[in-house]
């Protein structure tokens, strides 16, 4: 059992252990030469799975991913990786320019953060309710309001620069929140609207995957646009203003993949609106269903 003592020479020296794991995350690593290995032969593997798959769904049909799959959705994937590439890379460099930048404690962050699942909340249930018969519509309405949260962070880190305040990065939050409630409870169900059903199972696994992928890949732009802008070093005087630069010129990627969703959503597939059910014939009267067999009967009997 560790003493008293220990244990107060361990939170004291804390800080210190704090402040080296930010320098050790800042400064710059490098690229060694066996990623640019790795780089190549992910995509060497990549087109060997594709003539794989090819040759088998020729010859049996039984591929993982058929290659006819993508004639289906090929707009829905180029949207489904914009748009994921831009919300969670969104947070990343906010969350680097609070806490690094401004030096907000990650309580402050995080409390500051909840007005994004608020605004997804307050329009989660109008997607759901009315978005299945307006899914394209729907996608292009939630990511213009995302667009246009994202320019309102940007307003308001490179106008109040290290002044900026609580509410400045709530209100902001919110208005991408209720943007993104808006589209992403459809957004998977739009993609897959012209898939046939017996691909409906891979088309959903493909989807996935490039939801995984693209969330990796949008952190990793904006992490070497943003961290190229605030160098190796973020300590000194200016280092409020370094970030809010970094931070308003690095929220423009952002920007840009959610109007491109905006701009591509006319191209989605068009929500399936359910058919009309034939009518039913009219119920027979007993009367009338009793008809016929009178008539038998009165044959018989002239007979």
């Amino acid at each position: 059992m560790p003493s008293r003592r220990h244990v107060a020479e361990r939170a004291g020296r804390l800080p210190h252990v704090v402040r080296e794991v930010r320098q050790g995350l800042d400064r710059e690593q490098g690229w060694p030469g066996w990623m640019f290995v790795l780089f190549a032969a992910s995509v060497l593997l990549f087109a060997a799975f594709g003539l794989h798959q090819r040759r088998r769904h020729r010859r049996d049909g039984s591929a993982l991913v058929p290659p006819t799959l993508f004639r289906s959705f090929r707009v829905g994937v180029v949207v489904v990786m914009l748009a994921f590439s831009g919300i969670t890379s969104f947070f990343l460099v906010l969350t680097y320019h609070m806490q690094l930048g401004l030096d907000w404690s990650a309580l402050r962050t995080a409390l500051v953060t909840v007005a994004f699942p608020v605004g997804i909340m307050a329009t989660f249930q109008i997607a759901w309710r009315k978005g299945t018969a307006n899914g394209r519509k729907f996608v292009a309405i939630g990511t213009s309001v995302m667009t246009l949260g994202t320019l309102a962070m940007i307003v308001a880190v490179s106008s109040q620069g290290a002044g900026i305040d609580w509410y400045h990065v709530a209100g902001a939050e919110l208005i991408v929140g209720l943007g993104m409630g808006l589209c992403s409870p459809i957004l998977t169900n739009v993609v897959l609207g012209d898939i046939p059903p017996q691909d409906a199972g891979a088309g959903s696994g493909v989807v996935n995957a490039v939801i995984q992928f693209v969330t990796a890949a949008g952190i990793a732009i904006v992490g070497v646009i943003f961290f190229s802008l605030t160098g190796s070093e973020v300590t000194g005087a200016d280092r409020a203003d370094r970030f809010s630069d970094a931070t308003s010129v690095t929220l423009w990627y952002n920007v840009a993949v959610f109007a491109l969703v905006a701009l591509l959503s006319p191209l989605l597939p068009a929500s399936k609106t359910p058919q009309a059910a034939p009518e039913a014939p009219a119920a027979e009267t007993p009367a009338e269903s009793s008809a016929p067999a009178t008539k038998d009967r009165l044959r018989l009997d002239t007979a």
